[in-house]
């Protein structure tokens, strides 16, 4: 039987179609199936992430148990739904084989747990947090979402938040502690990145951290501005010159350290989490 040169075109073109269709899908299959490592990988997860703006999760369990097949496949679902905002690509996760683990490596997971499942969050150079026992997806979800910086819920914030001028003027008065205020914008991408960091300081070394909304909190942070001595260094300034924080063009995030009525020192930018802690140690908010 000879076929009609229509019927012809109409295989061709759909066998065409078919061809570069297969590796669209092959793409996505990979991107949700997630990828086996051993555990002496997670460091170089780290050392890339420190080369951009990054998220990755490391799913830690045994592969013998009859369902981690269908648990990796939840993980990487979780974790896909949520995207990099600097690329837009979806966040991907990795496993390790709690059976593959030496003892070694097992205690700086578990500790003294006899936990076999952990979950290991990394972000901007820096593992973020881990997290020992199963989690279900709603928690799960809840941990994605903090240390990727899309939105931290209040049990997960270890920084703390000004809302009003008052707030602040007390501890800017305060002549025995050093108090860090973050003045930031949730539409800025660098001061979500940093919250990421700033929120880690916060938890790992109890420090008195806090942030203050420039656009939620605006008048707030305009009687701010007005205070006296609220001047911004000029070295986090374009202008490198000193100015009052009301007659000042700062960008954000704009870190302030104040003690006893004074600004003391400052950060003007995204700092990564070395930075901040050695800044953290030279205005005394860490001790050596």
């Amino acid at each position: 039987m000879v076929m009609k040169k229509g019927v012809v075109k109409k295989i061709v073109i759909a066998l065409i179609i078919i061809a570069l269709f297969i590796p669209v899908v092959m793409e996505m299959y990979a991107r949700r199936k997630i990828a086996t490592i051993p555990y002496s990988e997670v460091a170089n997860l780290v050392q890339s992430s420190n080369n951009g703006y990054g998220f990755t999760l490391v799913y830690v369990s045994p592969d013998s148990d009859e369902h981690a097949e269908e648990n990796k496949e939840a993980v990487q679902t979780i974790v896909g739904s949520y995207k990099h905002r600097s690329t837009s690509e979806p966040f991907v996760a990795n496993f390790v084989d709690y059976d593959s683990l030496t003892d070694a490596e097992k205690e700086e997971i578990f500790g003294d747990s006899e936990e076999k499942v952990a979950y290991i969050t990394i972000a901007n150079g820096s593992k973020v947090r881990t997290i020992v026992g199963s989690l279900s997806d709603a928690k799960l979800k809840n941990y994605v979402s903090a240390d990727s910086a899309n939105e931290i819920s209040e049990d997960l914030k270890d920084y703390k938040s000004f809302k009003t001028a008052d707030e602040f003027k007390k501890l800017f008065n305060d002549k025995k502690k050093v108090t860090m205020t973050v003045f930031g914008q949730e539409s800025c991408f660098y001061c979500r990145e940093f919250k990421i960091i700033y929120n880690k300081v916060a938890r790992d070394y109890d420090a008195n951290i806090y942030y203050f909304d420039i656009l939620t909190y605006e008048k707030e942070v305009d009687k701010v501005a007005d205070m006296k001595n609220m001047i911004v260094p000029g070295k986090c300034l374009d202008s490198n010159t000193d100015t009052k924080m009301k007659d000042a063009k700062y960008g954000t995030p704009l870190t302030l350290f104040t003690k006893n009525g004074k600004v003391i020192d400052c950060i003007g930018g995204y700092v990564n989490e070395t930075e901040l802690v050695t800044k953290l140690k030279t205005v005394g908010m860490i001790k050596e």
